[in-house]
Parts: C-alpha cells; sequence; structure tokens
C-alpha cells in the first residue's frame, strides 16, 4: 500500500508538471501567432491602401507610374514573407525547447520509475521540495501586481513584505508535506533533508524581515 501510494503522488506531481510545461509553451506559441497575425494585417492593409490609391488616381485622369507602384507591392509582399518566415522560425524554437523540457521531465520520471528504492529518501524529500517550490513561484507571480500601487521606497518595501509572505507560505508547505517522509524507505533521512532545507528558507525570511524591521516568524 505505501509503495502504491508513493508511485500515485510522483505519478501525479509529474503528470501536473507535464500539463504545466505544455500550458507555458502553448501560451508563448499563441502571443507570437497574435503578433504575426496583427503585423501581417497592417501590410496587407498598405496593400489595400495602395489599391485604392490607384483606383482614385486613374479615376482622376491622373497619371500614375505602374512600375513605381509594382514595386511598392513587390516589397509589401516581400516584407510579409519574411515576417509569416520570422514567425516562423520563432514558433519552431518554441516547440524545441518545450521538446527539450518535456524531455528532461520524462527522464526524471523514468529514473524515478527505475529506482529500486522507489520511496528513497532523496527522492521523497526532492518531491516534497519541489512542490513547495512550485507554490513559492506561483505567488512570486502575485507579488508585483500586489505591490504596483506603490512607487519609490514604498514599493521595494512592499516587494520585501510581500516575499516574506511567501516565503513563509513555502515553509507552512514544507512542513506539512513532511509526512510524505513516513512513507519513505528512510524517514529520518528523508525529514533531515527537507529540515535542513527549510532551515535555509527561515533564513532568507529573517533577512527580509529585519530590513523591514519585522521579526515575528509566526
Amino acid at each position: 500500500m505505501k509503495l502504491y501510494l508513493e508511485k500515485l503522488y510522483a505519478e501525479n506531481f509529474f503528470e501536473k508538471e507535464k500539463n504545466k510545461i505544455k500550458a507555458k509553451y502553448a501560451e508563448k506559441k499563441k502571443e507570437l501567432r497574435e503578433r504575426k497575425k496583427n503585423i501581417i494585417a497592417k501590410y496587407k492593409q498598405k496593400l489595400i491602401d495602395l489599391k485604392n490609391k490607384k483606383t482614385w488616381l486613374n479615376f482622376s485622369k491622373e497619371q500614375v507610374d505602374e512600375e513605381v507602384a509594382d514595386k511598392v507591392n513587390q516589397r509589401i509582399y516581400e516584407r510579409i514573407n519574411q515576417i509569416a518566415n520570422y514567425f516562423t522560425e520563432e514558433i519552431e524554437l518554441l516547440e524545441v525547447a518545450e521538446t527539450a523540457e518535456l524531455k528532461k521531465l520524462e527522464d526524471a520520471k523514468e529514473l524515478f520509475s527505475k529506482s529500486k528504492k522507489v520511496a528513497a529518501a532523496v527522492i521523497i524529500s526532492a518531491l516534497i521540495i519541489t512542490y513547495a517550490n512550485s507554490v513559492y513561484r506561483e505567488r512570486k507571480k502575485l507579488i508585483r501586481k500586489k505591490c504596483s500601487k506603490y512607487t519609490g521606497e514604498k514599493y521595494k518595501k512592499c516587494l520585501k513584505i510581500q516575499k516574506v509572505v511567501s516565503l513563509k507560505k513555502r515553509l507552512e508547505v514544507l512542513n506539512k508535506e513532511t509526512f510524505r517522509c513516513n512513507k519513505s524507505t528512510d524517514p529520518v533521512e528523508c525529514k533531515a533533508r527537507v529540515h535542513k532545507y527549510a532551515l535555509k528558507i527561515r533564513d532568507k525570511i529573517l533577512n527580509y524581515a529585519e530590513d523591514i524591521g519585522v521579526i515575528n516568524l509566526s
């Protein structure tokens, strides 16, 4: 039963990380496609404007230099092709990066599954620490947003306060998830590793807290 729970925990972790990676690159590719669409639309509008201008000039009996107009058209088409090729290459680079990141995750998953001691202290403690770090990263994204209403020194102080709050949350997650070490083949070693990492987080909290005049860690 213990082994099953550990495998289930790991499978869920790797699946979540995989989905995060895919979602991240999907969003980046979507942004590139939107930029490509908007930029090309502007150049296509130039072609329409040029065509309308030529029609009006012909209607007004004014002389039109067809050769110049054709050259302008050609340059615009060339520019559209250049833009399309640029964004195609950028999207391909993102796909390469996504594949590489997924491969690293898959290698880590394979290493985990092939381990003779699936619930080894080092693996379980690493999973706990990685999970706590992922929670911290998510909270960090909100810090600048929370402090955006301030400027100057107030903004800097707000950032430090929010970092303390986020680090406390990270520490809270570490302490909460430590129970998973009980499923390890060496619970004492597992808890020692997590505790050692928690002390580093606590030191960071102290440094920030002292800087802003707040010592209470509760």
